[in-house]
């Protein structure tokens, strides 16, 4: 069974129900990009998109100029 998390901050500052998205161990708001970690899960993942992302955005810096 899978539940749904509503966002706290959300609905206490602004009155909204959002629900939050899992995004590899975490929980995410996509309205105020609160989050939360899931125990028990692995950040591999987390940490995979983080290594990926950088690598794409240090590229360009590292190339030899032609």
């Amino acid at each position: 069974m899978e539940r749904k998390f509503f966002c706290v901050r959300c609905k206490k500052l602004e009155g909204k129900d959002v629900l939050m998205i899992e995004q590899n161990d975490m929980l995410v708001c996509p309205n105020c990009k609160t989050s939360f970690f899931i125990e028990g899960k692995s950040p591999l993942g987390r940490y995979q998109d983080i290594w990926k992302r950088n690598a794409e955005e240090i590229f360009p810096l590292l190339r030899p100029p032609l």
